[in-house]
């Protein structure tokens, strides 16, 4: 795992590295969203290459990242239906 300069990723991650590794996490997942083992794959292969403790911190900034600068608010009378669902719908991919 490297950090965006192509620098071996420390396994003792400064905040701001951590920040730099989450978006390079998110960047990997994006294109997998809706397929379960694929996500499951990339996570175990990063857990594989950093340590327990530094992918937690990764993981944390990648929450923080994706509920800051990627989502946005949506009043609630104009959320699409089913949107709010926390069951998936069937034929929906899982």
């Amino acid at each position: 795992m490297t950090t965006t300069e192509g620098q071996p990723a420390p396994h003792v991650l400064t905040c701001d590295q951590a920040r730099e590794l989450a978006s390079d996490l998110l960047r990997v997942l994006t294109p997998l969203v809706g397929d379960r083992e694929a996500i499951n794959t990339e996570m175990s292969r990063w857990l594989d290459l950093l340590d327990s403790r530094a992918f937690s911190l990764v993981c944390i900034a990648a929450v923080h990242t994706t509920f800051v600068d990627c989502l946005t608010m949506t009043p609630l009378d104009q959320a699409p239906a089913g949107s709010l669902a926390l069951i998936q719908p069937e034929g929906s991919a899982a």
